[in-house]
């Protein structure tokens, strides 16, 4: 009936490190809720060890840190509106401790001469380890597919605000941040199908879907067709929605490209690195942005939605909505057959959705969303 419940459904702030942009980021409901009553939610965690420190390397200190993914179970006791005591299974960054991180004692968000996290002592990725070496850029969206599999999409953990030569990490396939993941939301492990599985379900790049991403706040699949749209939020000039092949694969291209309209542009800053001219010079297949929005048009940072499937709006059955947290209007993104961009229609007014950090649909057939700076709950209702 629209008020807040006095029981909260699970409290595990304890280990949830919220300095910055890091905190619980998302949830998501599986899709046969009931033969599966569980609830997953993506969040940066904070290792046991910090209790005993203080200062960055303490209790939400703004030191590196780490993320994970973990699945609940809803107690039918309480009408499912609990977790069961005790439910906790993590998916995702079973190996994301308090020993995998550099330096939990340092905050690298802008001195990017400390050593990248989750790494062994050959220089190798440690599997399952999703790293945050940043006050942003952490851990970031969660989806279900049509074909029941879960979407996790991880930012590049690096500066948001510097040239990082850590963000370098994003192109490799082994590792897991700058990542959509597409992996079993029972097991956690990667899917058979996924386009660089090797046979060890359980290694990083088995678990890889589409790769060449700074922060990947938002995805979404639309149910209809299964093809994944990324929200990937931009650097300087750009905001991005991303659409991936259908079987996966795509490599958009960030550190060394970033936005553009119909095609990729150099992303300045990056571009003359040594690495990026490594890159360029390997002729690597980099796929553009489905939508580019430059900074100059108004765009700062693009929080993507939902597709809509309901009937309470009119006319944009199978669009995709979405928005952006500074300007707050809400935008209609109308595809192709192919899932290729038609048009772009605004339909409310700049600011009417707050600073809106999540837009979606319900099974009511209401688009919600979240304002975060607001602290509201909003729904969305035509007229």
């Amino acid at each position: 009936n629209g008020e807040l419940s006095a029981t909260r459904f699970v409290d595990i702030s304890g280990i949830v490190n919220k300095r910055g942009d890091r905190g619980g980021i998302s949830i998501a409901v599986h899709p046969d809720f009931a033969n599966k009553p569980y609830i997953y939610m993506a969040y940066t965690y904070e290792p046991p060890e910090a209790q005993s420190h203080t200062g960055l390397a303490g209790p939400d200190g703004g030191g590196n840190r780490a993320a994970r993914v973990s699945r609940f179970t809803a107690d039918a006791a309480t009408g499912f509106t609990t977790a069961l005591p005790g439910s906790e299974v993590v998916i995702l960054g079973t190996n994301s401790t308090w020993e995998n991180i550099s330096h939990p004692e340092l905050d690298s968000t802008n001195v990017i001469d400390i050593p990248m996290s989750g790494l062994d002592a050959q220089g190798n990725p440690i599997r399952d380890f999703v790293a945050t070496d940043s006050l942003s850029h952490t851990i970031a969206g969660l989806e279900f597919g049509p074909d029941g599999n879960l979407y996790v999409s991880t930012g590049d953990a690096s500066s948001y605000g510097s040239v990082d030569p850590r963000t370098a990490r994003v192109q490799n396939i082994d590792n897991l941040s700058g990542k959509v993941l597409r992996i079993d939301p029972i097991t956690g492990k990667g899917i058979a199908s996924n386009p660089f599985a090797n046979g060890d379900l359980n290694s990083n790049r088995s678990k890889v879907y589409a790769y060449g991403l700074r922060n990947p706040f938002r995805i979404s699949v639309n149910p209809e067709t299964g093809r994944l749209y990324i929200g990937d939020v931009g650097w300087g000039h750009w905001e991005e929605i991303n659409l991936v092949s259908p079987n996966g694969g795509d490599n958009f291209g960030w550190p060394y490209y970033e936005g553009g309209t119909g095609g990729n542009l150099k992303t300045r800053g990056y571009q003359n690195t040594p690495e990026a001219q490594a890159f360029y010079a390997s002729n690597p297949d980099v796929t553009a942005p489905l939508y580019a929005r430059s900074h100059f048009d108004g765009a700062r940072a693009i929080t993507l939605g939902d597709f809509y499937a309901g009937t309470r709006y009119p006319g944009f059955e199978n669009a995709l909505f979405f928005s952006d947290v500074v300007e707050g209007a809400l935008n209609v993104a109308t595809l192709a057959a192919d899932g290729s961009l038609e048009k772009i229609t605004q339909v409310s007014d700049n600011g009417a959705l707050g600073m809106p950090s999540s837009i979606r649909v319900s099974p009511d057939g209401y688009l919600y969303y979240t304002d975060v700076f607001g602290s509201t709950f909003g729904r969305i209702k035509p007229v």
